[in-house]
């Protein structure tokens, strides 16, 4: 018998937030953006980048992995 290991990919769903005038928001990676991202063989996952930002006139949007 051959048993051949299949590493399935893992499954991300988009994250949004919102935030008024003058507050900030902060995500944790762990407790943020990767809460609702899950992997079937239970691999860690983390945060190698953000890929797009949305911003209205005159906001700013520092982003750091924690």
């Amino acid at each position: 018998m051959l048993f051949t290991p299949t590493n399935h990919d893992p499954v991300a769903i988009s994250d949004s937030n919102g935030v008024a005038k003058g507050r900030v928001v902060t995500a944790s990676a762990a407790i943020g953006v990767l809460s609702n991202d899950s992997d079937l063989d239970h691999d860690q996952l983390s945060v190698g980048s953000v890929t797009e930002m949305i911003l209205a006139q005159e906001q700013a949007a520092n982003w750091a992995e924690k």
